[in-house]
């Protein structure tokens, strides 16, 4: 049985949600009940014309957990790069079974896909091809990356707050959500389990500047002190990357391209490269204390029935990892609306 994500004192930590339960040396079972952004209220505001999902930002990183699982225990081997493909809806009430092929072990990487079920007769929800490698460190002058400051960069929209005081993201961006009344939309019962979200408010940053300039700025950090040490559990926090790099994504490209009169929405495809996997990867600060990470995101395009998300996560300074999704958003006909009222 599931445990759930929410509990009477609130939502679970990050490692109680990618919980695993052992079926095989290969073979793994989810322990907790992965997010469902809206839960059962997306289905009601809608008329039914949806159902409860899964949050694709759960399997996505619990796929990987599950890969990591069957390391050898004795090298030390941190995930690097991950694609994923989403190819059915994940039910909140049932499990994840991941199913882990070991591709190749090598002696500074390993390669493994992950295909993921809930029920049998359902087929696959997910696969994923993993890959894992030992730290390396490049002498000081071999490294590059751009030299960006985010505050300095978004000053005009993060308007010297820090990451905590900006709002908390809200369940889920659906429209239909949206429309419930405010004490339904900040019920307890639907929050974000394993960590915390918040989002800064660009309207005015992106409201004088064309789609390829427009910018959406998320920050993340643990839900409680109760992640184990990047030395203890390098893929873990990792895998905390993995799982806040999809929150609501599609619905920020969507917005970024004008388009609130969308008729569907779903992930496709999505790609994380984790550029550093020592140390700078950890989700903790020198204390043990959380750290919050930032999301940098844009899109730039928008055609085919589907729209990118791309983005870059930064940890003060460092370029940590880079994302590119590919959705599913399914436009209406033009000169019915498209566009309007979106919220930049």
């Amino acid at each position: 049985m599931l445990h759930p994500n929410i509990r009477d004192d609130g939502p679970v930590s990050f490692p109680e949600l990618m919980a695993l339960e052992k079926i095989t040396e290969t073979t793994f079972r989810s322990r907790t009940a992965a997010f469902a952004p809206g839960g059962a209220l997306v289905a009601v505001a809608a008329a039914g014309n949806e159902r409860k999902r899964t949050y694709g930002g759960h399997v996505f990183a619990q796929a990987v957990w599950a890969a990591a699982q069957t390391l050898s225990p004795g090298v030390r081997m941190v995930c690097h790069s991950v694609t994923g493909f989403f190819t059915l809806l994940g039910d909140p009430d049932l499990p994840f079974v991941y199913k882990v092929h070991e591709v190749r072990t090598g002696s500074s990487y390993a390669v493994r896909n992950v295909t993921v079920t809930q029920e049998d007769s359902r087929g696959t929800c997910f696969t994923c091809t993993a890959s894992f490698k030992k730290p390396t460190h490049n002498p000081p002058n071999r490294t590059y990356q751009q030299d960006v400051d985010i505050e300095s960069k978004y000053a005009e929209a993060i308007q010297g707050r820090k990451p905590w005081e900006h709002a908390d993201y809200l369940n889920t961006e659906h429209p239909s959500f949206l429309q419930l009344p405010d004490d339904w939309k900040h019920h307890p019962s639907l929050s974000f389990p394993g960590l915390t979200t918040k989002k800064v408010n660009m309207t005015p940053y992106n409201a004088r500047r064309p789609i390829e300039a427009r910018r959406s700025l998320a920050y993340y950090t643990p839900l409680y002190s109760t992640m184990p040490s990047y030395a203890e559990s390098p893929n873990l926090h990792i895998c905390a990357h993995l799982y806040a790099s999809d929150r609501n994504s599609l619905f920020r490209s969507a917005d970024m391209v004008g388009v609130a009169d969308w008729k569907a929405m779903a992930s496709l495809s999505h790609t994380v490269l984790i550029h550093e996997t020592d140390e700078r990867a950890s989700v903790l600060g020198d204390e043990g204390e959380g750290r919050w990470m930032c999301q940098e995101a844009w899109t730039d395009r928008l055609t085919d029935g589907r729209v990118t998300h791309l983005s870059r996560i930064w940890k003060g300074g460092v370029h940590l990892a880079s994302t590119v999704q590919d959705g599913m958003l399914r436009v209406q006909e033009a000169g019915s609306g498209s566009g309007s009222g979106s919220r930049l």
